[in-house]
This record gives structure tokens, C-alpha cells and sequence, in this order.
């Protein structure tokens, strides 16, 4: 499942789906959207308020996803889980616009710069399969293949 999908375009190139996939979104337009390009390749998109509880029962998922969650249910992901499953997101902390807003609106008086560089560790061989890591700044935990990052996910 892909909490707040947006209009879909990321999910539909995510593809193969597996036999069973939903998709939430609480924007009517984006909603409809995804819909419409989701629904052809059998995904099940449901339009939610944006608060719990999610429309699905317990341990109905093996994976749930979300690119930029909006705000993030923690009980709830872990309520639609089954046991063993997996949530993967891309996390975007309170900063990330920041460039962008000093870009049209020039210095804001409160923003702290930008974090430092994550500390940079020992090259280790490549793992068979999946792994993870912390850096070393503002807690961020990246989730990697063997060749490059896929996601991360900061708090602050």
C-alpha cells in the first residue's frame, strides 16, 4: 500500500505491482488523478481524510510506502502491517524547502543553515542483499541497494 500517493505518477512507475495493491489520497484532485492512472494496472486507489484510522484491517499489508508523507500514523502503519512487513519512506524533515523559500522570499531570520555533511565511514565490500545505515547527522537513516541510495528518512 502507498499512504498519500499524490496524483500516482511515482507509484505507477514502480511497477510490477504485486496481486493485492492500494494506494490512499486525501487531496480530491490528486485523488481522481491517481484513479485514473492507477486504476488500468489494477491498483485500487482510496480517497481518506488526511487522519487516521486507514480504511484497511490489521495486518493486511506486507509493504507500505509513502514518498513525502504529510504527517506520518505511526500506529497505523504498524496496525496494517503484517507481522515481518516492511515501511519504506522518504521523509522530508521542516527545512527541506528552505533553498526554494530563500530563493523567492530571500534569508528567513529563523532558519538555522543547512546540517552538515553526514560523517563519512569506512568503505566496506558490497553486501549481497539490502542493508542499512545511519549517517551521521539529524538522525537520518538511509536504506541502500548495493550500488546507491534509494531513500531516507530524517527527523529533526
Amino acid at each position: 500500500m502507498d499512504l498519500q500517493t499524490g496524483g500516482g505518477e511515482v507509484l505507477a512507475g514502480a511497477q510490477p505491482f504485486p496481486p493485492t495493491m492500494a494506494a490512499t489520497e486525501s487531496w480530491p484532485p490528486n485523488a481522481a488523478r491517481a484513479t485514473e492512472l492507477l486504476h488500468p494496472r489494477g491498483v485500487v486507489v482510496v480517497a481518506t481524510r488526511d487522519e487516521p484510522p486507514l480504511p484497511f484491517a490489521d495486518d493486511a499489508f506486507d509493504l507500505v510506502t509513502s514518498r513525502h508523507p504529510n504527517a506520518v500514523w505511526w500506529t497505523e502503519i504498524a496496525r496494517v502491517l503484517r507481522p515481518g512487513g516492511t515501511y519504506f519512506a522518504q521523509h522530508v524533515g521542516p527545512l527541506s524547502g528552505l533553498e526554494l523559500a530563500e530563493f523567492f522570499l530571500g534569508p528567513q531570520p529563523s532558519a538555522p543553515g543547512p546540517p552538515p555533511p553526514p560523517t563519512p565511514r569506512p568503505r566496506r565490500p558490497a553486501p549481497p542483499a539490502w542493508t542499512s545505515w545511519t549517517c551521521g547527522w539529524s538522525g537520518c537513516g538511509w536504506s541502500s541497494s548495493t550500488s546507491a541510495p534509494l531513500a531516507t528518512s530524517c527527523a529533526r
